[in-house]
């Protein structure tokens, strides 16, 4: 969940496991802030339960969040021209 003051949006993704010779998936999610900066806070579910929290994240940037690590990688969003 991501959300900023009343602004709220939400993004489902379903991990599908599949074993098929040389396949794989990827699953990255793209949230959309309008005009708005950053957003005050993103909430990740995990399947497991566990819950991550970012505070004030900011806006056109690619995100790389591990659970079981807790770490969180970012890198500026790549504009395409």
């Amino acid at each position: 969940m991501c959300y900023r003051a009343v602004l709220s949006q939400l993004a489902f993704i379903s991990a599908l496991c599949t074993h098929l010779y040389l396949s794989q998936s990827e699953l990255p999610v793209t949230l959309g802030l309008g005009g708005a900066p950053r957003a005050d806070g993103v909430a990740l579910r995990w399947p497991s339960g566990k819950v991550t929290l970012l505070k004030d994240v900011d806006a056109n940037q690619v995100l790389t969040v591990s659970e079981e690590s807790d770490s969180v990688q970012r890198q500026p969003f790549p504009h395409r021209r």
